[in-house]
C-alpha cells in the first residue's frame, strides 16, 4: 500500500501544481496591478481589483475544482498508465480533501501579492513564515503516532496561521 500510496499523492500533486497556475497569475497580475494604481493615487481601483481579480479565481476555481474532484480518475491515469484501482481512488481523495480549501489559496495568493503590490512586504513574510510552522506542525500527530491509521492532509493545516496572520494584519 504504500508505493501505491506515493504514486497517488505524487501524481495528484503534479495535477495540482498545473491546475494552480491561474491562482498565482492573478496573485502575481495584482502585485503590479495595486502597484502601479496606488502609486497614481488611485487607492479605490486597488480594492475594484481586489474584487474582480477574487471573482474570476473563483470562478476557474470551481471549474477546476469540478473537474479534478469528478475526473481525477482519468488525470491521475494520464500520470500512471494503468494505474491500478486504488492509486485512482487515492488520487480521487486527494482532490475531495483539498479542492474544498482553493477558496482560501485563492483569497492568500490575492491579498499576498496585493499587499506587496502596496509596499506592505512584511506581514506576508511572517505570514509565510506562520505558513512554514504549520506545516511542521502538523507533521507532529503522524510523527508521535505513526501507524495510527489516521489519515491526514498536511496541506490544509496552513491556513489555520494565515487566517490568524490576516486577521492581525487586518486590526493593524
Amino acid at each position: 500500500m504504500g508505493s501505491s500510496v506515493v504514486a497517488a499523492y505524487t501524481a495528484a500533486q503534479r495535477i495540482e501544481q498545473l491546475a494552480m497556475l491561474p491562482f498565482v497569475s492573478f496573485g502575481i497580475a495584482m502585485g503590479t496591478y495595486s502597484a502601479q494604481n496606488f502609486g497614481a493615487g488611485l487607492h479605490g481601483r486597488v480594492w475594484q481589483g481586489v474584487r474582480q481579480a477574487a471573482f474570476m479565481s473563483f470562478a476557474y476555481g470551481l471549474a477546476i475544482g469540478l473537474v479534478l474532484v469528478f475526473l481525477s480518475p482519468l488525470l491521475v491515469d494520464a500520470f500512471i498508465k494503468d494505474a491500478p484501482a486504488d492509486v485512482l481512488r487515492m488520487g480521487q481523495q486527494y482532490f475531495w480533501v483539498t479542492v474544498p480549501f482553493y477558496p482560501a489559496l485563492i483569497l492568500l495568493f490575492i491579498y499576498r501579492y496585493t499587499l506587496q503590490g502596496l509596499g506592505h512586504s512584511l506581514v506576508p513574510t511572517i505570514a509565510g513564515f506562520i505558513e512554514l510552522g504549520m506545516r511542521i506542525a502538523s507533521l507532529l500527530p503522524s510523527l508521535l503516532r505513526p501507524c495510527s491509521g489516521t489519515r491526514a492532509c498536511s496541506s490544509a493545516i496552513p491556513w489555520r496561521g494565515w487566517v490568524l496572520s490576516r486577521c492581525l494584519l487586518w486590526r493593524t
